[in-house]
C-alpha cells in the first residue's frame, strides 16, 4: 500500500468515525428530548426567555466579531497585507458552509474566498492551521482550567487547582512556542505541506494576544449560555461559572468531534450532559436549544456583516 493509499483510508476512517460519534450525540440528545417533552411543553416560554435568546445572539455575533477580526491580525502578522474589513469579510461569509456536514467548507471557502480577494494563497493556507491550533488551545485551557478549578472549589483544594492551572497554560505555551521555532526554521516536510517558500517569524505579542482573544471570544459565548439559562430560572437561580463553563466546555467539544456540520448534535449532547445536574433535564435540554437557535441567529447576522463589509468590485482590483 502506497503513502498516498494510506493516507486517503486512515482519513476515511478519521470521518466514519466523526460521522458516528456524530449521530451518537444527535441520538442522545434526542432521546433526551423526547424523553423530557412532557416537562419541556410546561416550560412557560416567556417574553424575558426571548429577550434572554435575543442578547444571547448579540454575544455570540460579539464572539464571531472578534474570531474575524483576529484573523485579519494573524494574516498581518504573517506579513499579509490586508485590511482588517477585507479579512473579516472573507471571514465571516465563508463561515456560515461550517453548516455543511464535513466540518471543513467554511475553511475550503476562505481559501477561495481570500484568493479572489487578491490573498496569497500560502499565509492563509497557513493561518488556518495556527487559527485551529489556538482554538482548541483556548479551549482546552479555558475549559480545563475552568473544571479544574470548579473541582478544587468543591473540595477545598485551591492550591492543586492553581498548580493544574499553570501545567495547562504552560502545556499550550510550550506548543505555541514550538509552533513558533518550527516556522522560523521549518523543515523541508512542513514547507511543502503548507506551501511556504521561506520561513515565517511570529512575534510573541501576537503569540500571546491571540490566544487571550480566542479565551475572550469563548468567554462570550458561555456567557451566552448564561443569559439563556437566566431567561428560565431568572438571574438569581443560575450558578453562573458552572453555566459559563458548560457553555464553553459544549462549544470546545464541536472542535474535538469532528465531522458534524457547526457542531450539531454534539455540543448540545454536551451541554445536557453538563446542564443537568445544574438546572435539571428540562430547562437543560431547553436551553441547550435555544443556545443553539441564538447562535443559528447570530451566522446569519454575521454573514451579512461580511457582505455589507465587502468592498466594491472596482477596489479589489
Amino acid at each position: 500500500m502506497t503513502t498516498s493509499s494510506a493516507f486517503a483510508k486512515g482519513r476515511q476512517i478519521r470521518r466514519v468515525l466523526a460521522v458516528g460519534l456524530g449521530l451518537l450525540a444527535v441520538a442522545y440528545f434526542g432521546r433526551q428530548f423526547v424523553s423530557y417533552w412532557p416537562s419541556i411543553a410546561a416550560i412557560s416560554f416567556t417574553t424575558d426567555v426571548a429577550l434572554s435568546v435575543a442578547l444571547a445572539a448579540l454575544l455570540h455575533v460579539v464572539s464571531g466579531l472578534m474570531d474575524a477580526w483576529g484573523w485579519g491580525w494573524l494574516l498581518r502578522g504573517l506579513a499579509v497585507s490586508v485590511r482588517s474589513r477585507d479579512a473579516m469579510a472573507v471571514f465571516l461569509m465563508s463561515q456560515l458552509a461550517k453548516y455543511v456536514p464535513g466540518g471543513i467548507s467554511q475553511h475550503l471557502g476562505r481559501l477561495a474566498l481570500a484568493k479572489t480577494s487578491g490573498l496569497a494563497y500560502p499565509p492563509v493556507l497557513l493561518s488556518l492551521v495556527i487559527e485551529n491550533g489556538f482554538a482548541l488551545g483556548a479551549g482546552a485551557v479555558v475549559a480545563g482550567a475552568s473544571l479544574a478549578f470548579g473541582i478544587a472549589a468543591s473540595a477545598g483544594q485551591m492550591t492543586r487547582a492553581s498548580w493544574t492551572l499553570g501545567l495547562v497554560i504552560g502545556g499550550w505555551m510550550i506548543g505555541a512556542m514550538t509552533l513558533r521555532a518550527v516556522l522560523a526554521h521549518p523543515p523541508a516536510f512542513v514547507r511543502r505541506i503548507l506551501k511556504l517558500e521561506g520561513p515565517i517569524l511570529i512575534s510573541g505579542r501576537l503569540v500571546v494576544g491571540y490566544f487571550l482573544l480566542h479565551v475572550a471570544s469563548y468567554a462570550a459565548i458561555g456567557g451566552a449560555l448564561v443569559l439563556v439559562v437566566s431567561g428560565f430560572m431568572g438571574p438569581a437561580g443560575v450558578e453562573i461559572w458552572r453555566v459559563a463553563v458548560a457553555g464553553m466546555a459544549g462549544w470546545f467539544s464541536g472542535y474535538i468531534v469532528p465531522g458534524a456540520p457547526a457542531g450539531l448534535g454534539v455540543r448540545e449532547a454536551t451541554l445536557t450532559a453538563l446542564l443537568t445536574p445544574i438546572c435539571g433535564a428540562a430547562v437543560a435540554v431547553s436551553a441547550a436549544l435555544l443556545w443553539r437557535t441564538s447562535a443559528l441567529i447570530a451566522d446569519g447576522i454575521l454573514f451579512l456583516v461580511g457582505i455589507a463589509l465587502k468592498p466594491p468590485v472596482q477596489d479589489q482590483k
